[in-house]
């Protein structure tokens, strides 16, 4: 069957390090495509350097073709697809919805490789929503695309826990691991026809957003045991951050010290010996490592002794 994979005619779609991960992968079994489509070069960093996605450096680096559009409906690029006789397409975090002229092209489809369990959390963010939640456990879905937002029919999956220390960086870094295994077994399926598709059930669908900067701000009249999770969801962007007095504070690492309802008002700090502790409308949240406006990142400890008890973080 690895044979038979090898000699397979696809394109490879995505842009970030997760569908670099797969495409390594794949490239590391003998399984190279015919092109790559990704996101085209952006600004990164104050200096603003126009940078290629993680997936253009793979393919750049393993002398595969890649493609840049701005837009999939440009005629050059659908000319050259189907120029090319794909049999199918893999898609994997590419950014932007596939059009319907492309997603009827291979024979086989387009196979979608998705960070949760769908139907939970389509969209922009399900690692981030799935900590937010916290759920207990999360996975991979490789689905059948249609024309819309992750609502196509389930190929595999397989799930794996959340751990307690879990990030979304590091939980995407581990559903990576995942994915390409799962991904070359579920095309073995389709390609031999063994595979059934399985319709999503709409009664247990959510969506979610692309994370924004305003995604980070937390809010201390919520319990310190979801503003925790709210630290390691918004990690490593947008970063949970909160403001004491008018200076910003990101926030990198935090634990929860009381479940407890307390008689501070939200926002108030209730302690600084093993950090900085601050009273939330549920619980005691306490800030172990931090990054002040202006400052590198340090542990909390560090700023304490320039704080008083009963200072406050902005709610």
């Amino acid at each position: 069957m690895q044979k038979m994979m090898t000699d397979r005619r696809y394109i490879f779609m995505g842009t970030p390090a997760f569908a670099s991960s797969i495409l390594e992968y794949l490239l590391n079994k003998g399984f190279k495509p015919l092109l790559v489509i990704t996101q085209p070069d952006r600004p990164v960093g104050r200096k603003a350097i126009l940078t290629p996605s993680p997936v253009k450096q793979l393919a750049v680096e393993y002398n595969v073709d890649v493609s840049t559009p701005e837009r999939l409906m440009d005629d050059d690029l659908l000319r050259n697809i189907q120029s090319l006789k794909p049999e199918f397409i893999v898609t994997a975090a590419y950014g932007k919805l596939v059009p319907l002229a492309l997603l009827a092209m291979p024979e086989f489809g387009c196979l979608n490789v998705h960070t949760s369990l769908l139907p939970k959390y389509r969209g922009a963010s399900p690692v981030a929503a799935a900590i937010l939640a916290g759920d207990k456990e999360t996975g991979v879905t490789i689905m059948q695309m249609d024309q819309g937002l992750d609502t196509g029919p389930i190929l595999t999956q397989k799930s794996i826990p959340i751990d307690p220390e879990d990030t979304t960086g590091s939980l995407t870094e581990k559903l990576a691991t995942i994915a390409g295994p799962l991904l070359i077994k579920t095309l073995e399926g389709v390609l031999s026809g063994k595979l059934r598709e399985l319709p999503q059930d709409e009664t247990n669908a959510s969506s979610t957003s692309l994370l924004t900067n305003k995604d980070g701000l937390m809010d201390f009249t919520t319990s310190a045991v979801y503003l925790e999770r709210q630290v390691r969801a918004m990690k490593p962007w947008p970063k949970a951050y909160g403001f004491l007095a008018d200076r910003k504070i990101n926030v990198e690492k935090a634990e929860v010290i009381s479940e407890d309802r307390v008689s501070e008002a939200p926002g108030t700090i209730v302690g600084l010996t093993g950090g900085i502790d601050i009273a939330c409308g549920q619980g005691v949240l306490r800030l172990l490592e931090i990054v002040p406006a202006g400052s590198k990142r340090m542990p909390a400890t560090a700023l304490a002794h320039n704080l008083t008890l009963g200072d406050r973080f902005r709610v």
